[in-house]
């Protein structure tokens, strides 16, 4: 089961602050697809939650429920708001979406 959350908001383009609104931003998108994906009876799920940002990023961080033992690969992405790298970032989704049906 794959999830996919695109947001506007300036996470990625403030990544090294240490700023406790961000944080506490970041967190409640994580837990917002985290529980988008607990109503999912399937014990592998993938959510992808899309940012703008400078440049092209994906990065990967795994949750292991502690009650079902379900889990879940949250891929943070960053998508530049640039005409110039739509294919790019088209590309990258298809590849990695490909890779989690293959393994599913």
């Amino acid at each position: 089961m794959v999830f996919i959350d695109a947001k506007y908001k300036s996470n990625l383009y403030n990544k090294f602050d240490q700023s406790e609104v961000l944080k506490e931003n970041y967190r409640h998108d994580l837990h917002q697809i985290m529980a988008y994906s607990s109503f999912s009876k399937t014990d592998c799920k993938f959510g992808f939650l899309c940012y703008p940002s400078d440049e092209i990023e994906l990065k990967s961080i795994r949750y292991q429920n502690g009650i079902n033992d379900a889990v879940i690969e949250i891929l943070i992405m960053g998508i530049p708001l640039r005409k110039d790298c739509v294919a790019d970032v088209r590309n990258l989704l298809i590849d990695k979406i490909g890779k989690i049906l293959v393994s599913d």
